[in-house]
């Protein structure tokens, strides 16, 4: 018979203190271990301490030993779905009789409430928007909106109608301002004048308003084909856009090869533009435009387009020279990070190029020059009365000459001109001579040597023909021909 002896309770029991067991791997012997040196896992179940889980769904023992080292138990949850909740027993249950159904703005996820529509059956505004004005926007339901009257304005609210009356105190009644278009009253009941078109301004100082109209402005929609900055040169880059707004790049002045040149400039950028759609100007005022990029900029001087091609880069107040081309874009009207141009792009370069060293120029029909390359030293420049060309100064012989007769010779008058000589015939075969024949040689006449066959051809009867020869002495010798013969030489 076992004996059960009562001792009493400890709470919260220590590492040291003592445990009587019965030890079943030795029948069942009384004996004691520290609590210290109980096994931290495979120790048995929770109901081994006299914790009894039965019939509570809602919880199950966690773990091999679920007592931790402080002395409590560790219940892990299972089981459960949405809709339900742990009811007084410990287990998941349904509400009995009870059906929760969303309306509008209302919507129920498992047992979660969710409001998407505050206030919207109470017809109330949180935002008032005024255009170029930040929105007022409600802070708490109980916000209050103020108005505030402005100049000649006068604020009358009605409790019991609700309602607010704005009143006008300004002005005088019967008088308005006529608004005419060149001479024709467009309204009477016009109540404002709006100025618009670009470059047009208006300033109000005390009751005075000035309203500044520019000169003429030109000012396009275009395609930048580049990003650009505002008054870079620009040129026709390439086919207009599917828009219809011609497609424009950055101009450069340098010569290129036909079918690639990025001239003549057609407009400056009106501002920074991205890649994309923007405007350009083509005349009128540029104002606020750094003219530090221009070299040197001085009040009416002149500007042309540049040869570097890069954006903010485009324009100088330096001539071109060279074979850069020269186009006049604009002239400086104010300088300064402030400035202004005045621009005038005309889409052709406007000034007679720069002409090449070698070179002259040759007008055509049209009145347009063009550059001609000077020929060699041996060749003259030839017009055959329309235009000119350098030819080799022996291409052109003289075939006839002023009273001239078939085949005599010419000679040069000493004075720019050619002279037929009347004793001097040539037929291709036969020297003709009427009169003396002097060897020249060394530049002293009668000195040279004349060889070959000669005869007299005077058909006249009985007339002599005399031939006067120097000898190796420089004595001349006389040969007399009658009749086609010599008769006589001394």
């Amino acid at each position: 018979m076992a004996i059960i002896y009562t001792y009493p309770t400890k709470t919260n029991p220590v590492g040291g203190d003592l445990i009587l067991i019965s030890d079943s791997a030795d029948s069942n012997k009384t004996k004691q271990v520290k609590v210290s040196s109980l096994p931290s896992s495979g120790g048995g179940s929770v109901s081994s301490v006299g914790l009894s889980l039965s019939g509570i769904a809602a919880f199950a023992i966690t773990g091999d030993n679920p007592i931790t080292s402080s002395g409590t138990i560790v219940l892990g949850t299972t089981g459960g779905s949405a809709g339900q909740f742990l009811d007084y027993q410990g287990n998941w249950s349904v509400p009995l009789n009870t059906t929760y159904t969303g309306s509008s703005g209302i919507t129920l996820t498992g047992t979660d409430f969710t409001n998407t529509d505050k206030g919207s059956s109470q017809f109330i505004f949180k935002n008032i928007a005024v255009s170029g004005q930040s929105s007022i926007v409600a802070d708490s339901n109980s916000g209050t909106l103020t108005l505030a009257a402005g100049s000649n304005i006068t604020l009358t609210t009605n409790a019991s109608t609700d309602t607010v009356t704005i009143t006008s105190s300004g002005g005088g009644s019967g008088s308005r301002l006529a608004i005419l278009n060149e001479g024709t009253d467009i309204t009477a009941a016009a109540t404002s004048i709006n100025f618009v078109g670009s470059g047009v301004t208006a300033t109000a100082a005390t009751n005075a308003v000035t309203v500044t109209i520019p000169d003429a402005f030109v000012i396009e929609d275009v395609q930048y084909s580049v990003s650009v900055a505002k008054g870079d040169a620009l040129y026709i880059s390439g086919p207009a856009h599917g828009s219809g707004r011609p497609t424009v790049g950055i101009a450069d002045a340098t010569a290129q090869q036909a079918g690639n040149e990025k001239y003549p400039v057609v407009g400056l950028a009106l501002a920074d533009y991205s890649s994309g759609e923007g405007k350009m100007i083509v005349t009128g005022i540029l104002d606020d435009f750094n003219t530090a990029s221009i070299t040197n900029p001085v009040i009416g001087q002149p500007v042309y387009v540049g040869n570097s091609g890069s954006t903010g880069d485009t324009l100088t107040g330096t001539k071109p020279t060279g074979t850069d081309v020269i186009q006049n874009v604009a002239i400086i009207n104010k300088t300064g990070a402030n400035g202004s141009l005045q621009v005038s792009c005309i889409g052709r370069t406007n000034d007679l190029p720069n002409l090449e060293q070698g070179k002259i120029w040759l007008g055509d029909a049209n009145g347009v020059p063009s550059a001609l390359t000077i020929g060699s030293n041996t060749a003259v420049l030839t017009s055959n009365g329309t235009t000119a060309s350098w030819q080799p100064a022996n291409s052109s012989p003289v075939t006839s000459y002023s009273n001239g007769v078939d085949n005599r010779l010419v000679t040069s008058t000493g004075a720019n001109g050619i002279n037929g000589e009347s004793g001097l015939t040539y037929d291709g075969s036969a020297l003709d001579v009427t009169g003396s024949i002097t060897a020249n040689a060394g530049g002293s006449p009668g000195t040279g040597a004349i060889r070959g066959a000669f005869k007299s051809q005077d058909n006249t009867a009985g007339a002599t023909t005399t031939l006067t020869f120097p000898d190796k002495n420089s004595t001349n010798r006389t040969f007399v021909f009658k009749n086609g013969l010599c008769t006589s030489a001394t």
